[in-house]
């Protein structure tokens, strides 16, 4: 039995070749040569689209003018959600260095259950408003009470980084934040 085999080689614009053999054989049918075909063809043609649409003159396109972002100007004072924040920070840190929270953390029965069930109550919506405007989120206090649970009050790298980008938010009196 003897087997043709048609070599198929194709040349992209960019000198990419790609070829290969069809073979003849009763086992090669005219469906499968033309799916491969097909495969082939559609591999040249998604090559070939970004040729077709670049821009090889010289010439620079001017500058696009664009407006500047419209600034919405907060006064976080007015911000019932960043309010809630703060002030369940401010009794983090009063109570932190408690031995009775070293003892009992944040356990069902214990002083600071109900701090943990505070923090765990904002929404959704909550949480993408104080992502959104002042780039963090309600878990990243509830974070740091635990870590304070874990270190028995102790400041780690964490807690240290986590409570200085905190104070620095809640210490400001306005945030610009692009609309």
């Amino acid at each position: 039995m003897q087997i043709n085999m048609e070599k198929v080689c194709l040349k992209t614009e960019k000198n990419y070749y790609l070829c290969g053999q069809i073979s003849n054989s009763p086992a090669m049918t005219k469906k499968t040569k033309k799916i491969i075909l097909w495969v082939v063809g559609i591999w040249v043609a998604i090559s070939l689209v970004p040729a077709l649409f670049s821009h090889s003159s010289n010439e620079q396109a001017p500058p696009v003018q664009t407006e500047a972002p419209a600034v919405k100007t907060i006064n976080t004072a007015d911000d019932a959600v960043l309010r809630r924040c703060k002030n369940l920070y401010n009794k983090l840190m009063s109570f932190k260095d408690s031995p009775d929270f070293h003892l009992y953390g944040f356990g069902k029965g214990g002083d600071y259950h109900g701090w943990y069930m505070a923090a765990h109550n904002f929404t959704k919506d909550d949480d993408l408003h104080l992502m959104q405007t002042y780039g963090f989120v309600s878990g990243d206090i509830l974070m740091l009470g635990q870590e304070y649970v874990s270190s028995k009050g102790q400041e780690t790298d964490y807690s240290r980084q986590k409570r200085e980008e905190l104070e620095r938010i809640f210490s400001c009196k306005t945030w610009e934040v692009s609309e």
